[in-house]
């Protein structure tokens, strides 16, 4: 899922179905109510801005409302959160193999000083007698 956070641009699908309607048009997100519910300021294939209020954001693979408008992320900013979300998969799993490395060192380290450590002593060695 991605973040929706003001200015980002987003695809606009409004809810007039037209048959020569093949491209979205271009928005900016202006207010965020929430992960799937933004505020837009969706321009026409003329330029103009025009504002769409309490527009539904599809995340993932949600299924578009019947006859209301919604937007979408660009297949760019989809793929470009594919990618962060894989980074930062192999990432965590960096940090879990090098805590578990570190971990096995400190146990060796461990059982090293403790294998070459001489016992330890109750006070001066006593003295043999002699005869």
């Amino acid at each position: 899922m991605i973040k929706p956070t003001v200015g980002r641009m987003v695809w606009f699908w409004p809810e007039e179905p037209r048959t020569d309607r093949v491209q979205p048009e271009a928005a900016i997100v202006t207010y965020v109510y929430s992960d799937n519910q933004v505020n837009l300021a969706a321009f026409s294939e003329a330029g103009v801005a025009r504002p769409r209020l309490g527009v539904a954001l599809l995340q993932d693979d949600q299924q578009p409302p019947k006859g209301k408008p919604y937007a979408t992320w660009m297949p760019y900013q989809k793929g470009q959160a594919a990618k962060l979300e894989e980074a930062e998969k192999s990432q965590q799993e960096r940090e879990r193999q090098q805590a578990s490395v570190k971990a096995q060192l400190e146990q060796k380290l461990a059982e090293s000083r403790g294998a070459s450590t001489p016992p330890a002593s109750n006070g001066p060695a006593p003295e043999t007698a002699q005869a």
